[in-house]
């Protein structure tokens, strides 16, 4: 009976303390975890081909039930790489995304209460921007396409990918004006995505300001100018060779 009783504790404290996992297997992930203590994670951004940036975003198994304190070990980026509001926090594999741990965050270090259904939970250091978004959103206008918009391939990226490129407005004859707007320098840039397809949105808007831009303006827009920086997650900063940040200077 003893020995059961020590058999049963064994079994519910291995059930509440099974091992946690924590790697950059999401889309655009990026950490290099230092080590894990009990409820702690040491953890940094990887800086790959950069210098100095604060990019992260990384997953987390196995810690259902369990409170963790992830703590960054790199301090460099003016205090630390956690935002104000800490991580922006997924727990449906990238459907929806909240602010799930500014109450205990740091520069360096936040703090998030994993539910008990909580199998595997994503993390990153800003809403992330993927060409899966790019893609709902031109869908989202498929009618007008050919019309309002036609999409292509700027050219092949270094890693053999195709960088997507789009023409908004006046597409079927000469335009009175030519736009070019670009983003995603740097993979942490996503805001700056989000901007973009709000300013292509205003090209298929039924009101006065639309029916100009279709009439007046094309638009060349190429969302992930850095395509492979954003689709792995790399920092992008000071890269090496070269950052594409410095394309507009001669």
């Amino acid at each position: 009976m003893k020995g059961q009783m020590v058999v049963a504790i064994a079994l519910v404290a291995s059930s509440l303390f099974a091992d946690i996992a924590v790697d950059g297997k999401i889309p655009a992930g990026n950490v290099v975890v230092e080590g894990i203590d009990g409820d702690t994670v040491k953890l940094r951004q990887d800086m790959r081909d950069s210098n100095n940036w604060f990019y992260w975003a990384f997953r987390v198994t196995g810690a259902a039930g369990r409170t963790l304190r992830f703590e960054f070990t790199d301090k460099r980026t003016g205090g630390g790489p956690v935002g104000v509001r800490g991580p922006v926090v997924s727990v449906d594999r990238g459907k929806t995304y909240r602010f799930a741990a500014q109450q205990n965050a740091t520069r360096n270090s936040f703090v998030y209460a994993f539910g008990k259904d909580a199998d595997e939970v994503w993390f990153y250091e800003c809403h992330p921007y993927l060409q899966k978004d790019w893609d709902a959103f031109l869908a989202q206008n498929a009618d007008a396409r050919g019309k309002t918009f036609t999409t292509g391939v700027l050219c092949k990226s270094k890693k053999g990918r195709d960088v997507p490129c789009a023409r908004f407005g006046c597409i079927g004859k000469e335009p009175r004006f030519r736009v070019l707007m670009t983003s995603r320098h740097h993979c942490s840039e996503t805001l700056a995505t989000f901007a973009l397809e709000g300013f292509c949105a205003a090209f298929f808007d039924h009101d006065e300001h639309g029916e100009w831009l279709r009439r007046n303006v094309e638009a060349m827009v190429v969302p992930f100018v850095d395509y492979d920086g954003a689709v792995d997650g790399d920092q992008g900063k000071g890269r090496k060779p070269h950052d594409h940040n410095r394309d507009y200077v001669e």
